[in-house]
């Protein structure tokens, strides 16, 4: 499977390729939720709900296409959020393997949501 939305977005052969060729058929430039998920690296002082961060091992826009890699003091550079929470006392970092920037799209997305649903019901 080739295109020039697949590698940024979906890490082969991890996801449905029907279901890749479906939502490119119908994909917009950006969405507003991207806008306001571009990193800003501000520091939230005041913070300090519990904070669960979900990237895919291989999200190429936020981890460069390998999110386990160390990152400072942290052990990922989704770890390194944490930087930002200063004040949290509940920081979760959960990086699903074989999966790209769109994780809802990739084979690991029912473990991942399973994480998701789990955490919010022991983090409150």
């Amino acid at each position: 499977m080739s295109s020039e939305n697949q590698a940024p977005f979906y890490h082969y052969p991890f996801f449905d390729p029907e279901v890749f060729l479906e939502l490119q058929s119908g994909r917009g430039l950006i969405t507003l939720g991207v806008f306001l998920t571009l990193p800003q690296n501000k520091q939230a002082l005041n913070y300090t709900n519990p904070l669960l961060v979900v990237t895919g091992d291989r999200d190429y826009f936020m981890c460069g296409g390998n999110c386990n890699v160390t990152d400072g003091d942290f052990p990922s550079r989704p770890a390194a959020v944490a930087g930002l929470f200063p004040a949290v006392n509940n920081f979760t970092v959960y990086i699903p393997e074989n999966t790209g920037h769109f994780v809802n799209y990739h084979f690991s997305a029912p473990q991942t949501f399973t994480f998701i649903q789990e955490w919010i019901g022991n983090a409150f």
